[in-house]
Order: structure tokens, then C-alpha cells, then sequence
């Protein structure tokens, strides 16, 4: 069949039982051979141009309309169609206003204002090149909870062709300034300058693959690029050697980040002002989707999986925090120099991808983070390893004035942390050093509250817990139910010094006071949170008051022990016993009633007490200078014990 001329085809309306379609202009102007061969292979030839005007399809099953404004084709060849396939000649393809829409909806789900080809060249067989096709205005809306509308200005593809009509290439993909916009207050949500994908191959196997993808000034929750106020920004980002197939799934070689910054706010109600931005984009109670059962291991089919050897932030990266909860915010950066993922595989949800981040926080404090996270397990599991150091303590009263009243007014932390969470529980060791810890008050009313919950006050047990060089050594671990843990502040400080102060002052006594060690004693008052400390006694002969000799070497140790507690009072408490003026056979007659003490006998022993404890204080203040307000003087106590012995009991 032959045809040389023209045809116009008018208000062309076509009505099938899947679907229907209709045109205002379909025109053909040139040539056209069709021949049927004997064993019906097809042959073709065209030699003019094809225009249409206002084309429409309509879907039935789903309800989908599709719309095209104008099309053009101009072709010169032949098509061949039967045991060997051949294509020859040249074309060029160009249309406008092509728009797809759900007739549910009024809006369009895809718009693209015009795409063209220049050239089409098929110098025969099974080739095909193209040079540049070019898209330009493409919007496209995104159904949902937070229904969103991406639009591209421009697309660019280059190096476009096939060598057997099977397989096909892109040598270049560009798009330009494409911005991702929530549909319900108009919000930019994510945006980029540019973005190039390299060496596109797929085929009818339904396998693709990319050399390379770049990204260059991401912006998320912003307005451009160029602007600061942007919740993450990315100077660029490369993903290399991806691939995709049912059988794999996407795999990809690696994905690196470039001078990555994200700002987290929280306000003065405690949320996350990302969360606030993000939820004024959705809407909630679109859908209502029962809750995951969490104990079972999603299904996924082997072609939704993900595989990336490694991924790496390179640059200068970090993240800026700010708290406004607190009546003075907190403000804090963290500057990235190493992040490094390896493994990460969606197939295998049971192995874990390594992590490792190198950083610092305030340009000072050096932190490094380390272990292993498994996210697509059906509870995510985590185990890693925290390490900061030289971190400064004052920076963080922000939160100790709020909570428990005291500032931390110098000094450094450092902090080493076990983290494993595993079924939604967490068990986390955390060695905390607070180095050179200087404190003040700024709210007594909170002060006091927390020194009512701790064994002695706060600065009591700081001054216990000090270190021949000043440093304070505490051991806190967090456990329970991720989703049942709240602590705060003052929980900690409560839980890590009530901890630690037996244990260190038992420690400390041992070390200082040597061979009379083992005759002191630390513990809590039974009933109470209360701790005492009782250093070894200073025992008297019956009726003496003078200080031993023999006690120097104690001594010594006692004014070593008031002289690295500056802060700390001593109690001097005198014990009398009812029998230092009785002989030994009048001992043993009044053994079994007791002794019968005169009054003139308990004035005597009551200042008999008062006497040691005050040779004591005075042999303090003489020899080791320690001052006289800190050695406090009880009244004396007179035993009746038949093993009573005289001395003077200290505590600290």
C-alpha cells in the first residue's frame, strides 16, 4: 500500500471497552509504503511529518486520563519488522503540554510543558542514536500523608541509543534545580542545583545500571541553596557503580557526602522544630493503617532490597544543636572529619553495618563513635562505642542550673560510653571523669532539694569523690525499655553519686590512713540517706587525757586527711567509761548490776571526755594548722558496757 499526499483527520472520537480516546486534529503530509511479506514480514517507509492537536485517552481500569497539547514527528526512512529486525533514516520528535491525570483528582499527576528530540539517526540494523533530548517543566504530584509536588525546570539526556534493540544507554542524565514541595502549604521540603547521572544502561531483562550519580547543593527544609537557614544542607554527594535487577535488587559501590550541615532546634515546648515542619506538611489522619507487629520480620521480595558497600562524608560537616527548653538555650556544634558506613544490606536484616565517626564538638572536645547498627531488623540493634574528652563542664549549666540549681562553673568532662540496644531495650555503661569540677549555687531552693535526696550535700560528696588530682571518677548505667526510659538530669547526678561515695570514701580512707585503714568504717545510716564515716578511734587509759605518743603516726595521717578535704567538718565525740575510776575487784562485783555512778562521778567522767576531745582539737590546730571551726566537739557519752573502752570517737 502506497500513499503520497496528505490526511486530516477531524474531532476523532474512539470508544473501546478498556478505554477511550479522541483528537481535535490528527495530520499526515508525505509519503508512506506498507507491505506484508509472504512469511508476514512487515516493511515501512515514511518520508513526511505527522502533527496532532488536543489528544486525550481515558483509562477505565484505573481511572487515568491522559492529555497531549501538540505533537510533532518528522521521519525519512524505514522500518523493517520480521526474522531480522532493521531500522534506517532520520526523525525528530517534538511535543507540548502532555499531562496525565486521575480522575478522582482535579489536579494533574504529571505535567511536562514540551519534550524534544533534534535527531533521531538509525543508519540500519538494530541501531540507534540520538544526540540530546530535552524535557522541560516537569511536575510531578506524589499522593499520600504528606502528598508532595516535584518539579523539574529542565532535563537534559545526551548519548541516547540502542545496538540491538534490547538493550539501551544514556550517556548523560542533567536536571536543573529540581525542588520537592508539600502540596498543603506550599513549603519547599527538598531541593538541589543540579543533578548529573552518568552511563545509564537497561535492558528488556529488566536490569539497569549507573556509573555514577552526582548531587550538588541539596538543601532540606529550606528555600535554596544559598540560604542558611536551611534543617540540612549538602555541598554535593556521589553515588558510584549502581545497579539494579529483580533477582539483587539496588546495589550500589558507594555513596560519599560533601560538607554535609543539618541545624536540630528544640523549642521552648520541647519539640523538634523539623518535626514541627514536617508534620505542618502532612495530613494527619489520612489513612489509618493498623500498627506493625514489631515481632515479626517484614517479607521483602528480592528486588526492593538495598546493598551499598560504604558510605562517607568528606568536607567540612557537622551539626549544629540548640535547646530553648532551658531558661539560658543551649547551643552546641559538632564538626564532622570522618564518617564511614560499610555494609549496609536491607537482604540480610541479622548483619549489622559498621559505623565510625571522628569528629569534634565546640572546635575542642574530640569525639570518636564506633560499632555496629542492624536499622532493618524488625527492632533496630545497635552496639557502639562513645569516647569524649576535654569537654567543657560549664557548658552544660545550662541544664544542672534548671535542674538540680548548681552551676558547673569550670572544669572538663570525659566520658566513655557502652551502648546495646537490642529488642527495644537498652543497656548502656557510661564512665563519666569530671575533671578539675568547680561548682556554684545559683538556685537554693533546687540545691537543697538535691541535697535532701543525696547521702551528704552535694558539694560534701564532690569533695569525697575528689582524686589526689582533683578529678571525680562515676559509673553510670542506663537500663530498661527504650520506649519506659526517662532520666533526667538530677536521676543521674542522684543514682551516679549516691553510687560512688561509699566505695570512694572507703578507698580513700584505706589509702591515707594505711595500717589503721581497716579500723575505719563507711557505710549509710540504717533508715536513712545518710552517710557516716567513722574514722578509727583515739583510745585513752582509764582516767588519762594526755594523747598518746605511740599516735603520731595516725595523726599524721588524720591531718593528711582533713587537709585534702578542706570543706568537710570533723566531729571529735568523747565515750566515758563508767568504770576508769573503779578497781578491778570492785570491777568484777558490780559486773553483773553495773556500776553505781554518783553524780560528783559523772561530772568527773563527762569532763574527762570533754578533756581528750579537746587535746585532740588543740594537737590538730598546733601541729597541722587545720582551723579550729572545723573540729567540732561533742557532748560526751558515758558507757556502761562491761568492754567499754575510753576514747574519743571521729567522724566525718
Amino acid at each position: 500500500a502506497d500513499y503520497d499526499g496528505s490526511l486530516e483527520l477531524k474531532a476523532t472520537d474512539l470508544q473501546m471497552e478498556a478505554m477511550s480516546s479522541s483528537g481535535k486534529t490528527i495530520d499526515w503530509q508525505g509519503k508512506s509504503v506498507f507491505s506484508l511479506g509472504a512469511d508476514n514480514d512487515v516493511h515501512l517507509t515514511l518520508d513526511g511529518s505527522l502533527n496532532t492537536t488536543e489528544l486525550a485517552a481515558q483509562l477505565k481500569e484505573p481511572e487515568i486520563s491522559f492529555a497531549q497539547k501538540s505533537l510533532t514527528l518528522a521521519t525519512k526512512g524505514s522500518v523493517d519488522l520480521g526474522q531480522k529486525t532493521a531500522v534506517q533514516g532520520t526523525a525528530s520528535f517534538k511535543s507540548s503540554g502532555f499531562v496525565i491525570l486521575e480522575d478522582s483528582s482535579q489536579a494533574p499527576l504529571l505535567t511536562l510543558e514540551q519534550f524534544t528530540i533534534d535527531t533521531i539517526e538509525a543508519p540500519g540494523g538494530e541501531t540507534i542514536t540520538i544526540k540530546q533530548a530535552l524535557a522541560d517543566g516537569l511536575e510531578v504530584d506524589i499522593p499520600g500523608n504528606m502528598p508532595l509536588r516535584v518539579t523539574i525546570p529542565s532535563i537534559a539526556m545526551t548519548d541516547i541509543g540502542t545496538e540491538d534493540l534490547t538493550t539501551f544507554k544514556i550517556g548523560e542524565l542533567s536536571a536543573e534545580s529540581p525542588v520537592v514541595v508539600a502540596i498543603k502549604n506550599n513549603k519547599t521540603l527538598a531541593g538541589l542545583e543540579t543533578l548529573h547521572i552518568r552511563n545509564i544502561r537497561a535492558g528488556l531483562d529488566q536490569r539497569v545500571t549507573v556509573d555514577r550519580v552526582n548531587f550538588e547543593e541539596l538543601f532540606f527544609l529550606g528555600e535554596s541553596a544559598e540560604k542558611k537557614d536551611n534543617i540540612c544542607s549538602i555541598a554535593g554527594a556521589r553515588l558510584s557503580k549502581i545497579g539494579w535487577s529483580p533477582e539483587k535488587g539496588m546495589t550500589g559501590e558507594s555513596l560519599s557526602f560533601a560538607d554535609l550541615f543539618c541545624t536540630l532546634i528544640r523549642d521552648k515546648d520541647g519539640n523538634l522544630v523539623l518535626n514541627q515542619e514536617l508534620a505542618a506538611m502532612s495530613n494527619p489522619g489520612k489513612s489509618e493503617e493498623k500498627p506493625a507487629d514489631k515481632s515479626k520480620v517484614a517479607e521483602t521480595s528480592p528486588g526492593t532490597t538495598i546493598r551499598l558497600n560504604q558510605v562517607t562524608l568528606r568536607g567540612e560537616s557537622g551539626l549544629h544543636f540548640e535547646d530553648h527548653t532551658l531558661e539560658v538555650p543551649f547551643s552546641s556544634d559538632v564538626a564532622i572529619t570522618t564518617l564511614q558506613i560499610k555494609n549496609i544490606d536491607s537482604g540480610n536484616p541479622s548483619e549489622p553495618a559498621s559505623v565510625k565517626l571522628i569528629g569534634s564538638v565546640d572546635k575542642r572536645a574530640p569525639l570518636e563513635i564506633s560499632g555496629t547498627v542492624a536499622p532493618f531488623t524488625a527492632s533496630p540493634a545497635v552496639k557502639m562505642k562513645l569516647k569524649l574528652k576535654n569537654y567543657p563542664l560549664a557548658d552544660l549549666s545550662a541544664y544542672t542550673v534548671q535542674s538540680v540549681g548548681v552551676a558547673l562553673a569550670s572544669g572538663q568532662l570525659k566520658l566513655k560510653s557502652k551502648l546495646k540496644l537490642k529488642d527495644n531495650r537498652l543497656d548502656m555503661n557510661n564512665e563519666i571523669v569530671l575533671k578539675k569540677l568547680e561548682t556554684s549555687t545559683i538556685s537554693k531552693e533546687l540545691a537543697e532539694k538535691l541535697d535532701n535526696q543525696l547521702p551528704i550535700p552535694l558539694d560534701s560528696a564532690l569533695s569525697m569523690l575528689r582524686d589526689s588530682e582533683g578529678n571525680i571518677t562515676l559509673d553510670v548505667p542506663l537500663q530498661g525499655p527504650l520506649d519506659q526510659l526517662n532520666v533526667g538530669i538530677s536521676d543521674i547526678l542522684i543514682t551516679a553519686l549516691s553510687k560512688a561515695i561509699v566505695p570512694a570514701a572507703s578507698g580513700y580512707l584505706m589509702y591515707t590512713l594505711g595500717p589503721y585503714g581497716a579500723l575505719a568504717w563507711v557505710g549509710m545510716k540504717v533508715g536513712e540517706k545518710m552517710l557516716e564515716i567513722r574514722l578509727p578511734p583515739v583510745v585513752f587509759a582509764p582516767g588519762e587525757s594526755a594523747i598518746p605518743d605511740e599516735l603520731k603516726d595516725y595523726f599524721d595521717r588524720l591531718a593528711k586527711i582533713l587537709q585534702d578535704k578542706p570543706t568537710e567538718d570533723f566531729q571529735l565525740c568523747p565515750k566515758s567509761s563508767a568504770w576508769e575510776y573503779i578497781s578491778e575487784s570492785e570491777k568484777k562485783t558490780a559486773a553483773e548490776k553495773g556500776p553505781e555512778l554518783s553524780d560528783n562521778d559523772r561530772k568527773k567522767l563527762m569532763a574527762l571526755g570533754q578533756e581528750r576531745a579537746a587535746n585532740i582539737k588543740e594537737y590538730l590546730i598546733r601541729n597541722y594548722g587545720i582551723d579550729k571551726d572545723r573540729l567540732l566537739i561533742c557532748v560526751t557519752k558515758i558507757e556502761t558496757d562491761n568492754s567499754a573502752t575510753p576514747r574519743v570517737d571521729i567522724q566525718m
